[in-house]
């Protein structure tokens, strides 16, 4: 388990003729506070992010982000 609470990470994945683009920052705090963006079309899906993010973190301010673009 990563014992930093501070750092910052980007990825980008090509599928087909979409990229997409994901985005985490985190800074130190006591609890465990998400913040999620997602575009439109994975609104639907949010919940399941959210659960999976939590699952890999214990705490921290996490900012997630994450944006598709046509290639």
């Amino acid at each position: 388990m990563i014992l930093s609470m501070t750092g910052f990470g980007r990825s980008t994945v090509k599928a087909g003729s979409i990229s997409y683009t994901a985005e985490i920052k985190s800074v130190n705090s006591k609890n465990l506070d998400l913040s999620i963006r997602v575009p439109g079309n994975f609104k639907l899906r949010e919940a399941e992010i959210r659960g999976l993010l939590a699952s890999g973190l214990v705490r921290g301010k996490i900012d997630f982000n994450l944006s598709t673009t046509a290639v």
